[in-house]
């Protein structure tokens, strides 16, 4: 059995480019009950009923649900204990982004405990990032579903790297040095596969840039996200700078700072 290793970043970042940018639609493929995830949050007139006849017959759908449900954000004196009482209490909103995190979450997953670790972190921080973007879309005149997707979408890339070195590390890396080689490379390889899965165009956008956003009004907003996420997270370095950049999208004072509060409030309750 294989063990964590501390080889350098730089063994690990030879591993993925080596074999990280080969054709990633035949490498890495998209599980059918993410596929089917996406398309029922696409849908147009989303029933209560077309979640729970798929939940009933997916555990691991079922199983997101009800942790939802019964999640702070969500829950009230009494926990749902069935299917149907559960997608009521989330509504068809609160079960879109279900949906969407239910088929992010099967992206991010190798099935291997010493790897799934990492991208589960991963997966809950682009969760807390989604919910503040649709929170700030309005402000960029932008579809608040499509801000909670780009975000929840932006670090794909992680999934493919991290299914590299469980096929081609000879040891378990730490999770430091995996994040230190991922970081180079993950949004370029999140792009590639948002194109192979043949997801909307603006995710790959996104990944790509979600670290220099530039004037790209989708990238310019996850990227404030991933900030505001940070900075009630307790990075008080990242704050003038926030601070400034929301002044300069024609915030006040006062508005960002409540913004804040209520930011910091509800991440208190991501499921």
């Amino acid at each position: 059995m294989a063990q964590p290793s501390d080889k350098t970043t730089e063994t690990l970042e030879s591993v993925l480019h080596a074999h990280v940018f080969r054709d990633p639609e035949t490498a890495m493929v998209l599980p059918e009950s993410a596929t089917y995830a996406l398309k029922l949050s696409r849908k147009k007139n989303l029933e209560l009923e077309d979640v729970v006849d798929c939940a009933l017959i997916d555990p691991l759908l079922s199983a997101r649900l009800f942790a939802v449900a019964n999640s702070a954000r969500f829950r009230g004196d009494v926990q749902v204990t069935t299917v149907r009482m559960a997608a009521a209490r989330l509504g068809t909103t609160g079960c879109r982004d279900m949906l969407l995190q239910y088929a992010a979450l099967r992206m991010m997953s190798v099935n291997r405990p010493a790897y799934d670790a990492l991208l589960r972190s991963v997966l809950e921080r682009c969760i807390r990032s989604a919910q503040t973007a649709r929170t700030l879309a309005p402000r960029f005149s932008i579809d608040a579903d499509t801000a909670y997707f780009a975000a929840l979408m932006q670090d794909l890339g992680y999934a493919r790297c991290v299914q590299i070195f469980v096929q081609h590390s000879k040891f378990i890396p730490t999770e430091s040095a995996m994040v230190a080689a991922i970081e180079t490379v993950h949004c370029i390889v999140g792009a590639q596969l948002v194109h192979a899965w043949k997801l909307p165009s603006e995710i790959a956008e996104v990944c790509l840039h979600h670290d220099a956003p530039g004037n790209r009004p989708l990238s310019q907003l996850v990227y404030l996200a991933n900030r505001v996420v940070a900075v009630c997270e307790g990075d008080k370095l990242l704050e003038a700078e926030l601070t400034a950049n929301l002044l300069g999208l024609g915030f006040t004072n006062e508005q960002v700072l409540v913004m804040l509060q209520d930011a910091w409030r509800d991440l208190q309750w991501v499921a």
